[in-house]
């Protein structure tokens, strides 16, 4: 008998065996995803808004500096990859707050130069690709955070020329007006918000007092009240908070540095399981 060749034939059945049980249990080669680069924006900038209705994104103002900021709005259309002008936002803005809501986008609050902080409240509406003044929020302040429950939206901490703010205020674009709500407890700006069951996760963010911050604070808006859950754990101000599956995940920021790290929150129906976990990152 060739015991070279039984030996090789016997590799050769193993192996494939293997590969069978893997796939049988739902082991399979990870999908890493791709990158691809598309039609680029038609204008250079930071610190703009961005925000998604009906299938098309949109880039609202920004600019390359705080006394250079732009009202120039654009629409990407992932269909046919191209950008198109649209109107005007009427005021040039940077590090102002931007939610999509029923179909519109609200752009609220900003910074023109280092002393000017505003209340200013515009709403565009993509299907008439018009632009309408609403009702002033209640407080000056750029830095601030946006984000939309049951049709209406929260404005969240900031900073204005009295320093790091913990205001929130309430704006029903259905009645155009704003109604303050209860402060936030930690005074902050530059934060990351997520929602998930008609409650907002305020995370992270920066005051003068603490510096960076890992705080953890969530808002019930059906009974006006915060709570503080389990901190962060990492210290990050400008990071990117999401929502995916009753999951909150916390992206990058800055803090002695850019971050790279990568933090799921688990929102749990036991309190003691309110907790982080941190995820891989990957380098390319």
């Amino acid at each position: 008998m060739n015991t070279k060749r039984v030996t090789k034939s016997f590799l050769c059945v193993s192996l494939m065996v293997l590969v069978l049980c893997l796939n049988a249990v739902g082991v399979v080669a990870e999908d890493l995803g791709t990158w691809e680069t598309k039609a680029s924006l038609p204008a250079n900038r930071c610190r703009l808004g961005v925000a998604e209705v009906n299938g098309k994104i949109y880039a609202i103002g920004g600019g390359s500096n705080i006394g250079n900021t732009t009202n120039t709005v654009y629409e990407y259309d992932l269909s046919t990859d191209t950008w198109t002008q649209k109107a005007d936002m009427p005021t040039k803005r940077a590090y102002f707050g931007i939610t999509e809501c029923n179909d519109k986008i609200y752009t609220i609050g900003k910074r023109s130069n280092t002393s000017n902080y505003t209340n200013i409240v515009e709403e565009y509406d993509p299907s008439t690709d018009t632009w309408n003044t609403k009702a002033s929020m209640p407080t000056n302040r750029d830095n601030l955070s946006l984000c939309e429950i049951n049709g209406k939206i929260y404005a969240i901490g900031g900073y204005n020329n009295t320093g790091y703010i913990r205001t929130v205020e309430e704006y029903d674009p259905t009645t155009d007006t704003w109604t303050t709500k209860t402060d936030m407890p930690t005074r902050r700006g530059g934060l990351g918000v997520a929602v998930h069951n008609n409650k907002i996760y305020a995370i992270g963010g920066y005051n003068l007092s603490k510096a960076h911050l890992s705080t953890v604070e969530e808002y019930d808006s059906t009974t006006n009240t915060w709570t503080s859950k389990n901190s962060m754990p990492e210290k990050r101000i400008n990071l990117g908070v999401a929502q995916l599956n009753g999951k909150i995940y916390a992206i990058g920021g800055i803090n002695s540095g850019y971050k790279s790290t990568v933090f799921e929150y688990c929102i749990c129906q036991v309190k003691s399981s309110h907790n982080f976990n941190r995820k891989s990152t990957t380098y390319v």
